[in-house]
Formats: structure tokens, sequence, C-alpha cells
């Protein structure tokens, strides 16, 4: 990655004080997965005919994983029309030809600008994971609980000493910060950049919600879940309720995409924005400040300051 690394706009100073925060602010059980739906695929799947479908880390592109900035990579779809396998228990439809240039208008347009909120110290301190983004058509993930291959809009599996982040390309952008989420909490006993510690961030909500006297509804059939129509107290959806994981994910995806709704939900939810105030916190001291309230209020309203990644490394 190039050491010009800009802003396209000049940030304000700040602190971090509690106060001034919750101003700013009031003014899928399967780990790591971002799951849409219970149906079962209908697709043949032949895994003996299916390669591994993520890349492996090589010399060449070594020295800018590094840097921490995720290695992007487009899954084409194979000759035979069947799923491929990129774990025992995850499995995809590649992008076909006729889709590939609209995927990566997609990868291009939306997802790099998605992945350019993030200040350049963020990355740098997550370059022990090195991150790979694999993008790929329809996603599964195999569900024990129910015997099934359940779809999803993206999962997060370790490899090879790699993060591997896969995301179903026709899934909504806020996908990439939910699983971008899940890849961190994931190893956070990894030390994140010179004098960098965090709290384990699961301890902190498990503590807030406990403290409320709520709690998660990890024992709750998945079906039940998605049949929710009432977002519950203290949680930013139905899914976040389902184990504290996804109470992270789902808190730290509709922060950082700016949701209306859930910002809203904040001023009359006081454990809600307990939690978005702890998810804030980790983000700041993994940014080293730069992830500050004002960062996040200018999010909220739609005043996303974006850094130039002049030299992202999208594989071929």
């Amino acid at each position: 990655m190039s050491k010009n690394l800009n802003k396209n706009n000049t940030r304000r100073k700040s602190g971090w004080p509690k106060a001034i925060l919750v101003a700013a602010v009031v003014a899928g059980a399967l780990k790591g997965i971002n799951l849409i739906t219970a149906d079962k695929p209908e697709a043949k799947w032949n895994p003996e005919a299916s390669p591994i479908a993520y890349a492996l880390l090589t010399p060449e592109n070594r020295q800018y994983v590094e840097s921490g900035f995720p290695v992007l990579d487009i899954i084409e779809a194979d000759d035979s029309g069947y799923g491929l396998y990129h774990f025992d228990d995850v499995r995809s439809i590649g992008i076909s030809d006729s889709e590939n240039e609209y995927a990566q208008f997609l990868l291009k347009e939306r997802v790099i600008p998605s992945l350019s909120k993030y200040p350049p110290a963020f990355f740098k301190n997550l370059a022990g994971l090195r991150l790979q983004m694999q993008f790929t058509g329809e996603l599964s993930v195999y569900s024990p609980e129910f015997d099934w291959w359940t779809p999803a809009a993206g999962v997060t599996k370790h490899a090879d000493d790699a993060s591997i982040i896969l995301i179903n390309i026709w899934q909504p952008l806020s996908t990439i910060d939910h699983e971008l989420h899940h890849a961190i909490t994931d190893h956070i006993s990894i030390h994140f950049g010179q004098n960098i510690t965090l709290e384990n961030i699961d301890t902190t909500l498990i503590n807030i919600t406990n403290d409320a006297g709520l709690s998660y509804k990890t024992d709750t059939p998945y079906g039940f879940i998605m049949d929710c129509t009432e977002v519950p107290v203290g949680f930013a959806s139905c899914y976040g309720q389902w184990n504290v994981n996804e109470d992270g994910a789902t808190i730290a995806e509709m922060l950082l995409t700016g949701n209306r709704a859930f910002y809203k939900r904040l001023e009359q939810d006081p454990v809600l924005q307990k939690k978005a105030e702890a998810i804030m916190h980790f983000y700041y001291v993994l940014s080293e400040g730069a992830m500050d309230y004002i960062y996040f209020d200018d999010i909220r309203h739609n005043k996303r300051a974006l850094w130039q990644y002049p030299d992202i490394l999208i594989l071929p």
C-alpha cells in the first residue's frame, strides 16, 4: 500500500469523553454467520468436483496484506455448474461470466468505498488477521441444528493464518461491516498493533445484558428468531438477541451504516445505548482514536469521511 494515505476531508481533533459521546449518540447460534433465510436450497452440489475457492496468500501479495487492508477476490463459478466448497460447512455458487462485469462494478463502486470509511490505523491494527474478502453468488452454510444447508449473506472463517470473509455480493453492503466485526472479535486475543490492547467486547455486552435483566435466546430455534417481528429491548435486531456474537455484530453493522431507525432507538433504549457506547469505544481504541464520536456522528448524518487507498489489491 502506498504511504500517501489522504482523507477527503480534514478531521477535527477530539477525545472520547463519555458525556459528549452520549450526547452525540442521542442527538446469524452459528458464530460469525449472517443468515438471511432458513429455506433449504434447491441447487445441486458436487463436493468432489469443487475446488477450494478462497485464495491463498502468496509471496506477491503477502506484503500488501501486512498493511491490513483486505485482499479482495471475486469467486468465479466453475464449469460444472455445481457449487464450490470453500470449507466443509460453507459452499457457494460463484459469479457467472454473465454476472462478472456487474460484480466488478459493485466491487469497485460499492464495496471499496464502503471499506474506505475505515481509517488507515484501523486496518494497520488488523494486519495480524490477514484479511481476505471473497465475493461470491449464492452462499450457504451447513446447520447441524437442522441438518441442512442454510442460505447466508456472509460467513467468517479462519484458515492458513488468514481470516476469510465470504460474502454474497448481491446482499446489502452492511454484511461487510457485520462480518468484519466477527473477524475482529473472533481473534480478540491477537495483539492489535503497538501498545493496543482490547477488552473482550463480548464480555462487556454480556454484562450489560445481564445487568439489565435481559438474556440471549441461544436455545431458541432459528426459525423463531427469523419470525420475530418486534425488535426486543436492548438489542439491535431479533437476530442480535440470538447470542452475544450476533449482538455485537448487529450493533456494529447499524452504527457503521448509519441506520436511521437504530440511531433513533438509542434515544429511548438506555440498554442499547450502553452497548452502542461500548462498541464505539472498541472501534475508537482499535483505530487509535480516529473512529471517535465525531466519526460516528458523521456516519449518522451521511457525512462519511472516506480515506484514499490507491493500491487496493483485487486478485485476478
